[in-house]
Parts: C-alpha cells; sequence; structure tokens
C-alpha cells in the first residue's frame, strides 16, 4: 500500500499552481503569497475538503493498479 500524501505535500502542491492575484480572495479578504498557504490558514474548511478529495482521488487511482 502507497503512503498517501501529506497536508503539508499537498500545500506545495497547490502552490505550485497558477494563481491570479485576483483569485486570491479569501476570507472576503485579498491575500497575498502561495494560494496552498492562504487556504490552509484561512480557509481551513474548504482545505480539509480539497485534500480529503484528494486522499480519496489517490486511493480509488492507486486500487485501479
Amino acid at each position: 500500500m502507497k503512503n498517501r500524501i501529506t497536508k503539508k505535500d499537498f500545500e506545495q502542491l497547490i502552490n505550485e499552481l497558477p494563481v491570479k492575484e485576483d483569485d486570491l480572495i479569501i476570507d472576503g479578504k485579498q491575500r497575498r503569497g502561495n494560494y496552498g498557504t492562504m487556504l490552509r490558514r484561512y480557509d481551513p474548511i474548504a482545505f480539509e475538503v480539497a485534500y480529503s478529495e484528494e486522499v480519496r482521488e489517490s486511493a480509488f487511482r492507486n486500487s485501479m493498479r
């Protein structure tokens, strides 16, 4: 069984995605910085939902191998 992605690794994965500055409005405020870090800090529910989905999808992909 493969190890699942950690929250820190998932945060870094999101940080590498290209995001426009206009899209960094989190918690009703314009944020600056890495999207994954801002999402984890200022909208933890959205981060947890996205992380849970990634873990579930990863497990599904691994089971299909």
